[in-house]
């Protein structure tokens, strides 16, 4: 497999989240330390996605994320 053969990432919904991809991103890695480069492709993939993620979204969308991501309520903050 080579970078060729790697499908372009797009989103179908706004359930991708930094940790979501941080957490893929792990399980590739692993994947990487115990069968080698075959998997290498996707691993850089996972983290340009995620190096883009951090570079386009603004203080807001990371702010929600984080909240999100750490099972915190947002209504229920306003409400406070």
């Amino acid at each position: 497999m080579t970078g060729a053969d790697i499908i372009p990432f797009k989103p179908r919904d706004s359930h991708l989240t930094e940790t979501r991809l941080e957490r893929a991103l792990m399980a590739v890695a692993w994947l990487v330390t115990q069968h080698g480069d075959v998997y290498a492709p996707i691993f850089e993939k996972l983290e340009r996605e995620l190096a883009t993620m951090r570079q386009t979204s603004t203080p807001v969308d990371r702010a929600r994320q984080y909240l999100a991501a750490n099972v915190v309520e947002i209504k229920s903050l306003k409400a406070a």
